[in-house]
């Protein structure tokens, strides 16, 4: 014979859920908002830095980073208007 023990959330579980849960529904609104003016993206910690300036209403963006060969390459992303 088996006993199936059945637990309630804990308050802190309830919290956390909640939180996701409007998370969920605020991220994609954020995500699209419209930039006001140009911006500015520059990534680091390639081989070299790579940087490009895009228009305003401009929503995607690629940009070609050189990498260290057979090496950790750990870059980081920063999106600036140039207001």
């Amino acid at each position: 014979m088996t006993a199936t023990l059945l637990r309630r959330p804990t308050m802190t579980a309830r919290i956390c859920t909640i939180a996701a849960a409007l998370l969920a529904l605020l991220a994609p609104q954020r995500a699209l908002a419209q930039a006001t003016s140009p911006t500015t993206i520059n990534i680091n910690g390639g081989a070299q830095p790579a940087g490009q300036t895009y228009p305003t209403g401009q929503v995607q963006f690629g940009i070609r980073v050189p990498l260290k060969p057979n090496a950790d390459n750990v870059l980081t992303l920063t999106g600036t208007d140039t207001s």
